[in-house]
């Protein structure tokens, strides 16, 4: 199986097959770069033009994850300046006492940390019950109580103005995490796994890909925890999965959280394999 994405794209290019592939890199800015060069290499050998290749940012192939799981008609996926504006709505009627002096409006500069600040720990899977379990319960990590419950109140008024038909993104994450579970749930498990193969076949993510294309991610440093959650899922799949990392045993990772990285998807379900081929548990 190639393992990065200049070798992905050749096998695709030489099976004249975009169904073969799926790359999934960090950003848009990659994403438009291997697109080009999957259609630029594609014209080259075969003189004709052809469809969009299957390259995404994680957020996206997210996305139509959820879109062919669950109904997308019955929730609204918001947008980052629509979010914005909901955080901006809940710090003006959160009644904040440590961040908004009384009578004064906070300003953009404020509103946009308090934005990524309370957004930041949904994305890290910190839900408004842990926060209210923190406050109910504080202890030495809970140095400024003021502070921490001007945070739970507009992380609480966020959310109620978000209700239940508007999605952000770690909500959409949540759900679909929550809805594959379940699926593969379904089937009978035991302490002996005797039943893992079933739990895999019952894995809905095969429905999604019925082809079985390969999926390769690349040049990942690190992952949220509700996308360790997620990715996790392709380790109890059918599908041929990988994620590549630059990791040395020897010199060390590139970024010293690279090896936090490997543990984590390590605990998740997935194999170690070197370049050479060797696995590693």
């Amino acid at each position: 199986m190639p393992n990065n994405p200049d070798g992905i794209i050749r096998y695709a290019v030489q099976m004249d097959s975009l169904d073969d592939i799926i790359l999934i890199v960090p950003t848009g800015k990659m994403v438009r770069k291997y697109q080009m060069s999957f259609l630029r290499k594609y014209f080259e050998s075969s003189h004709k033009p052809c469809s969009k290749p299957n390259i995404f940012t994680l957020q996206n192939f997210i996305g139509n994850c959820f879109n062919s799981l669950l109904d997308s008609r019955k929730f609204r996926i918001i947008s980052e300046a629509y979010r914005l504006a909901l955080f901006e709505e809940a710090i003006e009627k959160g009644g904040l006492n440590y961040f908004v002096r009384e009578g004064r409006k906070p300003s953009n500069t404020v509103l946009k940390r308090l934005a990524d600040l309370v957004y930041g720990l949904k994305e890290d899977g910190i839900t408004l019950s842990d926060i209210n379990k923190d406050l109910d319960n504080p202890d030495d990590s809970v140095f400024d109580i003021d502070r921490f419950k001007d945070i739970q109140k507009i992380y609480n008024c966020y959310q109620q103005l978000l209700g239940e038909k508007y999605l952000d993104y770690p909500e959409m994450l949540k759900l679909l995490n929550n809805l594959i579970t379940k699926e593969i749930n379904k089937s009978p498990i035991d302490a002996l796994n005797l039943f893992e193969e079933l739990n895999i076949e019952s894995n809905p993510l095969n429905k999604i890909f019925p082809k079985n294309p390969i999926i390769l991610l690349f040049g990942f440093s690190e992952f949220k925890q509700p996308e360790i959650d997620f990715l996790s899922k392709f380790a109890k799949a059918l599908l041929p999965f990988a994620i590549n990392i630059d990791f040395s045993e020897i010199n060390g990772p590139l970024f010293g959280n690279l090896r936090d990285t490997l543990w984590t998807l390590e605990v998740a379900g997935f194999k170690r394999k070197n370049l050479d081929g060797n696995e590693k548990r």
